[in-house]
């Protein structure tokens, strides 16, 4: 199968905003929930200044049908002993792995994010530490390269194709005001996410080079949305990747809240791909994919903490 590959051009972390939840959503513009948004990403670059999460993800390659309208979690179920998933005739490769997960504001303010894998299928690959929060905290040159190569190396791990972008800040990025100018925005409808209102708002990439870019280097512009509450904060995202620059697919993320932290963290990923190859039959296949988040931890940056 021919390798594909997508990546942010800059990978970040975002979250919550402050505004007066007595507004009422009907009556908000569209320039006023943009605003409070964007003001809720810089409030989440100060709460989670470093937290590390645990993610399960889920990797079917199943045969095509028509793409599909929500996920299908019989399918997605995360199993403790993979060995006891059940043959299926519309899944032709399964794969889970558990990762940790790093969101981190670097030296020069950049927000990024670091996975690594550490069990396949059931198995580990290594003994799970702290490896990504001691190289954080080491700041050297060598720290950084070797956070690269963790990064890639677990996207290695990605069904189908190569892709760094199935981390669950990427939608965040499309309204933080760094970003705003780059698209347009358009109001939609309301909707209720985890009991709570908020508006859609559609956005369009315009301008380049794009905030999502392939290994090749070629630009891959995005639309799809955002559904921002009263008070700016973004309950989930979606994001549309176009077939005509990269393999038709869809990437939408939820956000909860937590109680060790005052912003929404990821609650979990839903996406779906179509591979542009068929498998060796001819019979069309694509991805699809459930990624889940939990175990927050954080620590703090000192001068006194020693790296292990």
């Amino acid at each position: 199968m021919k390798r594909w590959a997508l990546c942010p051009l800059v990978l970040a972390a975002i979250a919550p905003a402050a505004a007066t939840q007595s507004d009422s959503l009907d009556a908000l513009s569209t320039d006023t929930l943009l605003a409070r948004a964007g003001d809720y990403t810089r409030r989440f670059e100060k709460s989670m200044a470093t937290v590390v999460l645990e993610e399960r993800y889920i990797q079917l390659v199943k045969v095509w049908g028509e793409p599909p309208d929500a996920p299908d979690n019989t399918r997605l179920t995360w199993f403790d002993d993979p060995s006891k998933v059940r043959s299926d005739v519309i899944v032709k490769q399964r794969r889970q792995t558990r990762s940790d997960m790093l969101l981190v504001q670097l030296p020069d303010r950049t927000w990024t994010a670091f996975r690594d894998t550490f069990e396949v299928n059931g198995r580990k690959r290594r003994d799970r530490d702290d490896r990504l929060r001691d190289l954080f905290l080491e700041q050297s040159e060598n720290s950084r390269r070797q956070l690269r190569r963790i990064n890639q190396a677990s996207a290695d791990w990605n069904l189908g194709f190569y892709r760094e972008i199935n981390l669950p800040t990427t939608g965040l990025l499309l309204v933080h005001p760094r970003n705003q100018p780059r698209l347009s925005y358009r109001a939609g409808g309301i909707r209720e996410v985890g009991g709570v209102r908020c508006r859609i708002l559609a956005f369009e990439e315009r301008s380049k080079a794009t905030i999502v870019r392939s290994v090749q280097g070629y630009d891959v512009p995005l639309t799809g949305y955002v559904c921002v509450d009263a008070t700016g904060i973004v309950r989930s995202t979606r994001i549309d990747l176009p077939e005509r620059y990269t393999m038709r697919g869809v990437m939408e993320t939820t956000y909860v809240p937590n109680e060790r932290v005052d912003v929404l963290v990821p609650d979990r990923i839903w996406e779906w791909y179509v591979l542009p190859e068929p498998m060796d039959d001819g019979t069309p296949i694509y991805i699809e994919t459930m990624a889940t988040y939990s175990n927050l931890r954080m620590f703090n940056v000192t001068t006194s903490e020693k790296v292990k």
